[in-house]
């Protein structure tokens, strides 16, 4: 389990035991995917000629403000859908929805020839 046993069964979550969001910013920062694709995907939009650092550091500070923007509405839709999402109608609905998914994929499985 990702949290650990203990953290589990105490019922904790990242949030209520603090520093989420420093948590979570070091797992940005520390995520070499992120420094890759500053080096490979942001230096095809700087001009030929242009001082590489100010207009990689230009590029980032536009980089940063969208990527907090779309994260932010990101959450928001998230949290909505969380919150129909848990209603037990819709639970119910979408069990149901699954296992009939479950036993068609099951029924194709045997009546399959080689």
């Amino acid at each position: 389990m990702w949290r650990g046993p203990s953290r589990v069964a105490a019922g904790a979550t990242g949030a209520a035991t603090g520093g989420a969001a420093a948590r979570a910013a070091d797992h940005n920062v520390l995520n070499p995917k992120v420094a890759v694709f500053f080096v490979a995907f942001l230096p095809q939009f700087i001009p030929a000629g242009a001082p590489t650092a100010s207009s990689t550091a230009g590029l980032a500070a536009v980089f940063v403000p969208l990527s907090a923007v779309y994260l932010l509405l990101l959450v928001a839709l998230v949290s909505r859908a969380a919150t129909v999402l848990a209603r037990p109608a819709v639970r119910r609905w979408l069990d149901r929805t699954a296992g009939v998914v479950y036993i068609g994929f099951g029924i194709r499985l045997a009546t399959a020839s080689r």
